[in-house]
């Protein structure tokens, strides 16, 4: 895989965007992290962000909206995931993996004893506001 300068300031961008917007967020015990974007050659598609959650115990994502398409594996730790548009509770251990309706609202917990880590694959599409996760 290749990536560029360009690649490489977008992502610090869009990191410091996120942590100014989520302050609220963080403080509420999870802290999300841009990791890498990469650019798409696909048509619809502007780029791939890869993005690592970190949950405190108790910390909570609460009632946001998911903006992107996204792919998402629990590394470490119990989170219990809400889909409030569909009514559907599930509980994630290590190596789950699963995929939020992209339009559709979460609460996501973290419910163990310790961190909980999450990684996301986002699919930013042409002309979604990069910033947001």
């Amino acid at each position: 895989m290749r990536f560029g300068f360009n690649s490489i300031v977008t992502g610090l961008l869009a990191a410091a965007s996120i942590a100014l917007t989520m302050n609220t967020a963080m403080a509420d015990g999870f802290k999300p992290a841009v990791i890498a974007e990469y650019s798409s050659q696909l048509p619809n598609l502007e780029m791939v962000r890869y993005v690592k959650v970190v949950f405190q115990p108790g910390g909570k994502m609460d009632n946001i909206e998911i903006v992107h398409e996204e792919y998402c594996r629990l590394f470490q730790g119990q989170l219990t995931h809400i889909n409030h548009t569909t009514k559907i509770t599930d509980v994630f251990t290590v190596g789950s993996l699963w995929s939020p309706p992209k339009g559709h609202r979460h609460t996501v917990t973290n419910t163990g004893e310790g961190l909980a880590i999450m990684w996301v694959y986002q699919l930013v599409e042409k002309g979604a506001k990069k910033s947001e996760m």
